[in-house]
C-alpha cells in the first residue's frame, strides 16, 4: 500500500490517497518548527527533514519474516532466562559445588538485575545506533561468553558470578526491545500480541529453569556437566541468533516508517510526560514488588508456618505452574486485545487487574501465615497462581501503552525506562525482603500494589500511535477514524 504526503502549512497532508478518505486530510499537528516532524529515511536509517513543500511517499507492506525474526528473539530470550534464574533452584547443590553461602548463590539472581540499571544508559543507545538485529546478535555474544566463562572456570565461585554478569548484560536488549520488535515487523492488529510473544520468552525461561534444572542436577558434581552443556547450548544460540533477519524492506504499518527519539533524546519528553511517569512507577512497583516476592518464594513456602511441609522438589513444581499460568497469561490477553480491536481499552483493562493482583497478594499471605498442616501445597499456592495470571496478562499491555502515550518515542526507548525503575525496585525489594516476615512482606506487597492501581487509573486514556494508524495508512483495511469534524490527528 502506497500513500503519498505533502508537508504544508506546518502539518503532513495524505494527498489523493484513497477514495474512502477524500481528497485529502492533514493528519498531523504541528509539535513546534516542521523538522519537527521528520520521517523515516529507509536507505540512510535518519530522519529526513520535513520543511514547506517537502513530498514523502510511505509504502507500508508485511514481511514473511516476520516470524522468523520473533521466534529467533523468543530462543535468545528464554535461554539468557533459564541461565538468570537456574542456580536459584538448586542452592544446595549449589553451595556444595562453589563453596560458598546459600546468600552468595542468590546474588548469582541478583547480578542480572543490578548490572541492568548501569548496562542499560550503554546497550540502549548502541541498540538505537545499530539496529535490532546487530542488538540481538551482541546479547547472544554476552550469553555465549558468559556461559563458556561458566563452563572453564569450573567451581570457582568468581568466574561463575563473571558468567552471570555476562548473561545479565544481554537483559537490556531481551527486556526493552519486545514492543520495539513488534512496531518494526507487525501490522497493528498484531503488534500486542507480538510483544506478548516476545516477553513471554522470559517466562518460559523461568518455568524450563524450574522444571528441568533441579531434575537435571541432582548432585553437586552434576553441575559441571550442567555447565557444559548450557555454554554449548550458548553457542548454538550464538549461531541462531545470526540468522534474524535484517529490517523489512517496508515499513509495517504507517506509525512505523516515522523516526523516532532514540534513549538519550527521549529522556527529557518522557520526564514531561505526567501519564508516562505515573505508569513507570505504577509498573515499575508492582512488578518490581511480585519479582522481588517470586525471588523468595521458595523460601516463604518453606519456613515459619511452612517449615518441614514440603520438599524442594514439590516447591519447584510450584514455581514450574506459576510460571506457566503466567506464560498463559501473557499471551492470552494481549491477544484478545487484538482479536477484538480493543487497544484504546487497554489502560482500563489494567486498572482492575492490578486491584485483583492486590487481593491475590492478600490471599496469598493468608494462606502462608494461617493454614493448618496438612493443606494441600496447591491450595496453599493458589492466590500466586492467580497473581501470576495477572501480572503475567498486564505487563505487555503496559509496553504498548507506554509506546501509545509518547509516540513518536522509540518504542525500546519507552520500555527502557520503565524496565530501569523496575529493575531498581526489585533490587531494593530482594534487599528489603531479605530481613522482612512473610506477615510483612505479603501484606505489604499488597498495599503497594493497590497504590498503584489507583495511580494508573489517574493517566490520560491516550493512544496516539494506533491514532495515526487507523488514520488509513496501515497494510491492512482500517474503519474511518472516529475523529469528528475531520480535526487533525495530534501527536502530542
Amino acid at each position: 500500500m502506497v500513500r503519498h504526503l505533502e508537508f504544508r502549512d506546518g502539518r503532513w497532508h495524505l494527498s489523493n490517497a484513497s477514495e474512502k478518505y477524500g481528497e485529502e486530510r492533514p493528519l498531523l499537528e504541528p509539535t513546534g518548527p516542521p523538522k519537527a516532524s521528520p520521517l523515516l529515511n529507509r536507505k540512510t536509517r535518519s530522519g529526513s527533514i520535513a520543511s514547506e513543500g517537502d513530498r514523502a511517499t510511505v509504502e507500508t507492506g508485511l514481511s514473511r519474516w516476520r516470524w522468523w525474526a520473533l521466534a529467533v528473539f523468543c530462543v535468545m530470550a528464554c535461554y539468557q532466562n533459564v541461565v538468570w534464574i537456574s542456580y536459584s533452584t538448586i542452592v544446595r547443590e549449589s553451595t556444595a559445588y562453589y563453596g560458598v553461602s546459600s546468600a552468595q548463590i542468590q546474588n548469582l539472581l541478583a547480578v542480572c538485575s543490578a548490572i541492568f540499571i548501569p548496562a542499560v544508559f550503554i546497550i540502549s543507545p548502541l541498540s538505537d545506533r545499530i539496529g535490532l538485529r546487530s542488538g540481538v546478535i551482541m546479547s547472544s555474544v554476552f550469553c555465549a561468553v558468559g556461559a563458556v566463562a561458566r563452563w572453564l572456570g569450573g567451581p570457582s565461585y568468581a568466574w561463575c558470578f563473571v558468567g552471570q554478569t555476562l548473561n545479565g548484560l544481554a537483559g537490556p536488549v531481551i527486556c526493552n526491545c519486545p514492543a520495539q520488535l513488534a512496531s518494526q515487523w507487525f501490522p497493528v492488529e498484531q503488534r500486542a500480541t507480538a510483544t506478548a510473544i516476545a516477553w513471554s520468552a522470559q517466562a518460559l525461561g523461568t518455568a524450563v529453569a524450574y522444571l528441568l534444572v533441579p531434575y537435571t542436577v541432582k548432585r553437586a558434581e552434576d553441575l559441571a556437566l550442567y555447565n557444559e552443556c548450557t555454554a554449548f547450548a550458548g553457542i548454538a544460540i550464538l549461531a541462531l541468533s545470526c540468522a534474524f533477519p535484517p529490517p523489512p524492506p517496508l515499513p509495517a504499518s504507517y506509525s512505523a516508517a516515522f523516526a523516532k527519539e532514540g534513549f538519550f533524546p527521549s529522556a527529557k519528553p518522557l520526564w514531561n510526560n505526567l501519564s508516562y511517569k505515573s505508569l513507570t512507577v505504577a509498573w515499575g512497583l508492582t512488578t518490581g514488588t511480585l519479582v522481588g516476592l517470586s525471588t523468595f518464594l521458595n523460601i516463604y513456602m518453606s519456613t515459619g508456618n511452612m517449615a518441614g511441609r514440603f520438599s524442594d522438589e514439590k516447591l519447584g513444581w510450584v514455581g514450574f505452574a506459576g510460571n506457566c499460568i503466567n506464560l498463559f497469561g501473557v499471551i492470552a490477553l494481549p491477544a484478545t486485545v487484538d482479536a477484538l480491536g480493543a487497544q484504546r481499552h487497554m489502560k482500563w483493562i489494567c486498572v482492575p487487574l492490578f486491584f485483583l493482583c492486590a487481593l491475590g497478594t492478600v490471599g496469598f499471605g493468608f494462606t502462608l501465615c494461617f493454614s493448618p498442616p496438612g493443606t494441600s501445597v496447591w491450595l496453599i499456592a493458589a492466590p500466586y497462581m492467580l497473581i501470576s495470571l495477572i501480572y503475567g496478562a498486564v505487563t505487555p499491555l503496559c509496553f504498548e501503552l507506554a509506546a501509545e502515550l509518547v509516540f513518536p518515542v522509540a518504542e525500546e526507548s519507552s520500555s527502557a525506562w520503565i524496565n530501569l525503575s523496575y529493575m531498581a525496585i526489585n533490587v531494593a525489594a530482594v534487599f528489603v525482603y531479605d530481613h522482612l516476615s512473610t506477615e510483612f512482606a505479603m501484606f505489604g506487597s499488597a498495599g503497594v500494589i493497590f497504590l498503584c492501581s489507583i495511580l494508573l487509573a489517574t493517566i490520560g486514556n491516550i493512544h496516539k500511535r494506533y491514532d495515526l494508524d487507523r488514520a488509513g495508512l496501515s497494510p491492512a483495511p482500517q474503519p474511518e477514524p472516529e475523529d469528528e469534524d475531520n480535526e487533525p490527528l495530534k501527536i502530542n
